[in-house]
Parts: C-alpha cells; structure tokens; sequence
C-alpha cells in the first residue's frame, strides 16, 4: 500500500522523480515487483551493480527513459552524483523526491548513517523544484517530532491512518 502511494504519483506526473531507499534488497524487490506489474520504466543505482551499469541507468534517467528510480541514501553524499542530478535538473523537471522508509532518517541518521540527515538538504540543494514525499509505516512518536524537525515540516503536513488494518 505505501510503496503503491509514491508510484502511482510518481507515474502521474509529466516528469521524473527518485526513490531514496535505505536497504538494497528493499530496491531490488521494488523494482522487481514494479516490473512485474508491467511498468518497465523504471529503475536502480545500487552499489551491487557494476560502474558501467549504474552510469548508463543515471544518464537514461537523465534522457527520461525512467519514469522513477531507485536510489541509496549515500548517493546523495558523492559529488559526482551531486553534479549528475545538476545536469539533469537543469534538463529535466523533477517531480517527487521521495523518501521511503523515512523513520530511518531519524533512527539511523543519528548514530551510523549521518548521509541520511543531510539527505533532505541535499535534495532541496540539488533538486529544488522536486517536491518531497516521505513514507513511513513505522514512526514512533519521538521519531515523528524528529522527522518533523528535519524535514522542516509541521503536523498540517503530515497524513496518517487512523487504523492499523492494512
């Protein structure tokens, strides 16, 4: 139902949009349950992948061939992909930077992975015109107060279900 929730805004779009994802399997099952679906314009930037692989997905996202792709928090702390999505946003209009798995942004972000606290930084930096769309289905309190803070959002912003029934 989440991931349901950016796709189907992402597709809807006149654009291109990225995925940020922390966990690689996560990406790999993501992209793979999409193309099973039948929307093939998608794609990945993982570390498993091969140099090669990763830069043609980059510069076919670049050309609009992707609808969306999947990216690693970390990415976004490697200047050549900085100066990657430059290129593109001055090219291409982002429409969604999303952010699943958003509760890791406060749960890792402060103890082992630091590239997911100055993820939403960077995104606004390097694609300013994307509109960020942040999901989760496991925040605690504290970590909603913390998400709140360092998306810069308020709790007007923030939709949640009332039930658990999936």
């Amino acid at each position: 139902g989440k991931s349901l929730c950016y796709q189907m805004a992402c597709l809807l779009q006149p654009c291109i949009s990225f995925v940020v994802c922390p966990i690689i399997s996560l990406i790999q099952d993501q992209e793979f349950n999409t193309r099973e679906f039948g929307i093939d314009r998608v794609g990945r930037i993982e570390s498993q992948m091969g140099t090669l692989d990763k830069t043609k997905v980059i510069d076919d996202f670049g050309r609009g061939k992707y609808f969306f792709v999947w990216v690693s928090p970390e990415r976004f702390q490697m200047v050549n992909f900085r100066s990657q999505l430059s290129e593109i946003q001055a090219r291409r209009h982002f429409g969604y930077a999303v952010i699943d798995e958003v509760h890791c942004l406060s749960e890792w972000g402060h103890d082992f992975r630091v590239s997911y606290l100055k993820l939403y930084g960077t995104i606004k930096n390097f694609c300013p015109e994307a509109q960020t769309l942040a999901l989760t289905a496991t925040a605690s309190r504290n970590v909603l107060e913390d998400l709140l803070c360092e998306l810069e959002i308020t709790k007007a912003n923030v939709q949640t279900s009332s039930s658990l029934d999936r």
